[in-house]
């Protein structure tokens, strides 16, 4: 098992969170399409209009495009009443939290 899979481990156990199904259970959550949104986050909690979206960066850090994306999956969150958390975390375990609204508005200026 490399350190990307470990940490994936920890958020599963620790946080309870998902590693599979995403875009499924976020339609069916939101009954709306994101048919456009094509990526797996490393892990997800889904709940009570808040989506908590894992990024585990290993070897390379999150990209802007992946930045971006995520940005519009918050715009399109955000009309619909819910709330978009990405949190991003090295294999060391620190964390940090992107700001979604920059990501969107960076993207689509």
């Amino acid at each position: 098992m490399n350190a990307h899979q470990a940490a994936i481990i920890d958020l599963v156990i620790d946080q309870k969170a998902h590693t599979r199904g995403f875009r499924k259970r976020l339609e069916k959550a939101t009954e709306a399409s994101f048919a456009w949104w094509k990526m797996i986050p490393d892990a997800y909690q889904l709940g009570a209009g808040l989506v908590i979206a894992y990024e585990v960066e290993d070897t390379h850090r999150v990209s802007m495009d992946k930045l971006r994306a995520y940005g519009r999956l918050w715009a399109e969150l955000d009309e619909l009443g819910w709330e978009l958390k990405l949190v991003v975390q090295d294999i060391r375990g620190g964390t940090w939290e992107p700001n979604m609204a920059d990501a969107y508005f960076t993207a689509n200026p």
